[in-house]
């Protein structure tokens, strides 16, 4: 049985945000145990199962079955579940009636679209008083001493309104944090599955919501529904109510951030960019936008061409140095420092340089991230901030200057697998410097430019122009750039040929689909062997003291390729960290784009790879590209070559493709 499957975010129209479902298109209907069973796979709040009726598809029928059921229990009404459902069958299965009816244990609920939103006609749960000494124990584990103005209940959805007396502010609500052990605990007779927690906005104020709410299910296997749309058929006939008023605007963004390690509490350039998302991409009309975060509520507001983010203060305390002096020692080395603060909050340490320093002394900086944690294990510190006095009056008229170092949030590390590589899909030839404009902003070892030929689109064309550009020049051939643009084409454009041909600095390379890998028809660049002797002090720094076997040198990559003694190990390639300046400073010649470290695999061993290697290329603005036969630092990957008889060779490899949008100039 195969059973069609989406995630959908409900409530918001920027992903991961709002209120996530899984939603299942069903021709018939299911055991409960099956329901039950994928429901607790999904693991969402809700995963709603839409089943066809009166013989009718999902794009033309206009009446549908729909079941919600939580991880751990069906459930007899869901809001987000049901938007989700009216969006999967309005937006991707293109129904085309206006209005969509689904057949609920709740009765029947209607769905229509107006403009980009989907409006629900759900019934209208109007709650009634609650004795509160009855359920006092409750109230105590929901809010606990916060002070409470009502309390309603709703028998036919089960849920408990709880409202917060109007002296209380938003961050009382925000700040809540009721255990699921408690809730339970203190409700068992079946009667409560829901309790919601609200309180009276502020219409008049920024961001002018009318309400905030909040709402926790431990007893249906959710902790806290994140925009619960059926608990809002009891917010709205409750506040409706109160406030005398038919139209009620409710609303959060949460926020949260994480490093490639694990989550930090306070991140101010990512707030700064999803603010910037909110208000430049998705229009975002309020003229302030309040996020929730574990450091308490942040807002961000727009000011002409800026924005303006209202921060906490979190004022350092000053730091007995010789406590700290190792750490100080691996992170500035002999400069003279003026001050040293620290954050408890933010678990930052601040170092002032002297104002004798000069700016390049703050640049030139390169604290080792093995070094720095090495001289800060006990969790007390997550990230440097070194910082120096500016010149204000001179140009370009800083106050201050600074850097952060935070290898204990594993900001020194990188996250993913594989050799990135940004691909760009071209009509028509660009500009050269704006080839190069473009790499440099994306950053990546190598942006890859597609261009078409003949007038014929990306997904039937069987020809195109491909250049490869790293962050500082062009490059006359790369791999994993090449691997990456047939990914695109044949993955995400369905390219229909068999075969792709891109016309390249480097002649005409050939990629084609096998099974679940692209195979890379490329030339053959055999190296000819060099003299040790002429590149003695560039093999010093490359590889220090390890003995070599061979040295190999191809003109036409312009790659001088090093293989180490059979002797050597997999962890003495491993452990190399040549410096991009010594590199540099060794090689002037422009004879080296890049340099090859090899080293003779172990085929009898559990990896059974024939060889590794490194590469490293601070000639072309790449100090390492991570992947080649077998890459040796973090990233991982691989790759598979089969040498042909006519000169040429077959590189085998797979493509993930993470991101994909569009470049705005």
């Amino acid at each position: 049985m195969e059973i069609p499957i989406f995630i959908v975010d409900a409530f918001t129209n920027v992903p991961f945000k709002g209120n996530p479902a899984a939603v299942c298109l069903l021709e018939n209907e299911l055991q409960d145990d099956l329901y039950q069973s994928i429901a607790a796979e999904m693991n969402f709040s809700a995963t709603a199962f839409i089943t066809r009726r009166d013989s009718m598809d999902f794009s033309s029928g206009a009446r549908f079955g729909l079941r919600w059921f939580t991880p751990t229990c069906e459930a007899s009404i869901c809001g987000h579940g049901t938007q989700a459902s009216a969006a999967v069958l309005f937006y991707l299965k293109k129904n085309v009636n206006p209005v969509l009816e689904f057949e609920t244990m709740s009765g029947e609920l209607y769905v229509r679209r107006d403009e980009e939103s989907l409006i629900m006609d759900f019934p209208l749960n109007t709650p009634k008083p609650q004795d509160q000494h009855e359920i006092k124990d409750l109230l105590k584990a929901a809010v606990g001493n916060v002070p409470i103005q009502d309390v309603c209940f709703n028998p036919k959805t089960s849920n408990l309104l709880i409202r917060l007396a109007d002296t209380c502010d938003r961050s009382a609500l925000t700040s809540l944090k009721p255990e699921a052990e408690a809730l339970l605990k203190n409700e068992s007779t079946g009667k409560i599955k829901g309790v919601i927690v609200t309180m009276k906005g502020a219409p008049t104020a920024q961001p002018g919501y009318d309400i905030y709410s909040r709402y926790f299910a431990p007893w249906l296997g959710v902790l806290e529904d994140p925009v619960c749309g059926s608990a809002h058929t009891v917010l709205a006939a409750y506040w409706s109510e109160k406030l005398s008023k038919k139209k009620l605007l409710g609303a959060r963004f949460g926020l949260r951030w994480f490093t490639p390690k694990n989550e930090v509490p306070l991140c101010g350039h990512a707030t700064l960019a999803s603010a910037a998302v909110l208000f430049y991409l998705k229009k975002n009309v309020n003229p302030v936008l309040v996020f929730e975060t574990i450091s308490g509520e942040l807002y961000v507001r727009q000011d002409e061409e800026s924005l303006i983010m209202d921060f906490p203060l979190n004022t350092p305390n000053p730091q007995d140095q010789h406590e700290i002096k190792d750490l100080l020692k691996a992170v500035v080395g002999d400069i003279p420092i003026q001050d040293v603060c620290y954050s408890p909050t933010t678990r930052k340490l601040l170092i002032r340089l002297a104002d004798t320093c000069d700016r390049s002394e703050l640049t030139s900086l390169k604290p080792e991230a093995e070094a720095l944690l090495k001289n800060e294990s006990t969790g007390k510190i997550k990230g440097v901030i070194v910082t120096m006095k500016g010149a204000p009056t001179a140009q370009p008229g800083y106050d201050f200057y600074s850097r952060y170092f935070a290898p204990w949030v594993g900001i020194h590390e990188d996250p993913v697998c594989g050799n990135p590589a940004a691909i760009c899909l071209i009509e028509n030839e660009l500009q050269d410097d704006l080839y190069q404009s473009i790499a440099a902003e994306m950053n990546l070892s190598e942006t890859a430019f597609i261009i078409k030929r003949d007038s014929v689109d990306f997904s039937s064309g069987a020809r195109f122009g491909l250049r490869w550009f790293t962050p500082k020049c062009e490059f006359p051939l790369c791999g994993h750039a090449t691997l990456a643009s047939a990914a695109v084409l044949f993955y995400l454009k369905k390219n229909v040929n068999p075969v792709i041909v891109f016309e390249t600095m480097s002649g005409e390379l050939y990629v084609r689909q096998h099974e679940e890998s692209l195979i890379m028809d490329f030339p053959l660049n055999t190296p000819n062997p060099q003299d040790q002797h002429e590149f003695k002090d560039l093999l010093k720094a490359a590889v220090g003291d390890l003995p070599i076997h061979e040295v190999c040198y191809n003109p036409t990559i312009k790659y001088l390729m090093v293989r180490l003694a059979d002797t050597c190990d997999r962890s003495q390639l491993v452990s190399l960290k040549p410096e991009a300046e010594t590199l540099l400073s060794n090689e002037t010649t422009g004879m080296i784009n890049s340099l090859i470290i090899t080293l003779k695999g172990a085929e009898s061993t559990q990896s059974g790879y024939d060889f590794y290697s490194r590469v490293f290329g601070p000639w072309v603005g790449v100090p390492e590209d991570p992947v080649t036969a077998y890459q040796c630092s973090r990233r991982g990957g691989e790759v598979k070559m089969e040498l042909r008889n006519d000169g040429r060779v077959d590189i085998i490899g797979q493509a993930h493709i993470v991101l994909q949008g569009t470049l705005k100039i």
